[in-house]
C-alpha cells in the first residue's frame, strides 16, 4: 500500500483530503499541530505531531497543506519523497503591496519559502 504524508492534515484542505486518500487505497501519515503523540486511527491513517526537523517518513509523496517550511524540511531529510504537492496562499499576490508592514513582510517570507521549496524540488528532479 503506497504511503502519502499530509502536513496540515487538520486544516480546511486536509480534512477533505484524508478520506479521499483512504478511499483511493493510500496509507496516510497525517501531521497536525493538534496532535501531541502518534495516534493510529485505522489501518490506513496514523496522526503524527509535526517534527521540528521533520524526521523520517515512509511516504513517497507529500501533500503540504501546512507550513511550507515543514515541507522543505521533510524534502531535505527524506530521499524517498518523489512527489510533492504544496498548497500556499493567494495572499502572496493579493497582499504583496499591503500597507501593513508586518503583513507585507509575512507575504515576502511565504513567497521566499515557495521559491526555496520549488528550487529544492527542481534540484531533486
Amino acid at each position: 500500500m503506497p504511503t502519502v504524508a499530509v502536513t496540515g492534515a487538520s486544516s480546511q484542505l486536509g480534512v477533505f483530503l484524508l478520506p479521499r486518500l483512504q478511499e483511493a487505497g493510500y496509507r496516510v501519515e497525517a501531521y497536525s499541530r493538534r496532535v501531541n503523540a502518534p495516534t493510529r486511527v485505522s489501518r490506513q491513517v496514523c496522526w503524527l505531531p509535526p517534527r521540528g526537523k521533520a524526521g523520517s517518513t515512509e511516504a513517497s509523496a507529500l501533500v503540504s497543506c501546512g507550513p511550507l517550511e515543514l515541507a522543505e524540511a521533510m524534502l531535505a531529510t527524506n530521499a524517498e519523497l518523489k512527489r510533492i504537492i504544496a498548497f500556499s496562499t493567494t495572499s502572496v499576490s493579493t497582499k504583496a503591496d499591503s500597507g501593513d508592514r508586518a503583513e507585507s513582510l509575512q507575504m515576502q517570507s511565504i513567497r521566499a519559502a515557495e521559491d526555496r521549496l520549488n528550487a529544492a524540488c527542481e534540484a531533486r528532479g
